[in-house]
């Protein structure tokens, strides 16, 4: 998952931690979620959850907590805010939206040419079946005259033939 969305999720658990405290419905009275709940609750290692609350940490949205036999991280007013502000959410959604705007600008060019060769293609296609289609014409009509032509020579012999014959 994103890390982004990740980091809201744990903005959400330790606000909702914190929520629970200060109405007085917690089963502990500690202000902060120890490591090992966190790591089942974002399913999550050590390092990946180093990764996920490093920025909260440099934003001082959250805080490291080691009180009451708890050691592990809690809340604090900004990270409140960024939580109801769903600031890690919409800046997950910010890059989504400038991703797809990239693959966008570079698919619908793309897109554009490649059905503009087909057109050309298909185009060049219509031609070559046109054209095809005329020489066949004209050779059939070339074969057509060049049969009557032999007709002719030959109607022509017999006829000098004839002639030949009767002038003899």
């Amino acid at each position: 998952m994103n890390i982004d969305i990740e980091r809201h999720k744990l903005l959400k658990i330790l606000s909702e931690h914190f929520i629970d405290i200060e109405l007085g419905v917690s089963k502990d009275n500690v202000l902060g979620i120890d490591f090992e709940n966190l790591y089942i609750l974002l399913k999550c290692d050590y390092k990946k959850l180093k990764i996920i609350s490093s920025e909260l940490y440099t934003c001082e949205e959250i805080g490291f907590h080691d009180a009451h036999n708890t050691v592990g991280l809690y809340i604090k007013p900004n990270g409140i805010s960024a939580y109801s502000n769903n600031k890690y959410k919409n800046i997950f959604y910010s890059k989504l939206k400038n991703n797809i705007k990239d693959f966008v600008q570079i698919v619908i060019p793309v897109l554009a040419l490649m059905v503009t060769v087909l057109t050309i293609l298909i185009k060049i296609e219509y031609i070559n079946s046109q054209t095809e289609t005329k020489l066949s014409k004209i050779e059939q009509r070339i074969e057509k005259l060049e049969n009557k032509q032999k007709i002719l020579k030959n109607a022509s012999e017999k006829n000098s033939e004839i002639y030949s014959l009767k002038n003899k």
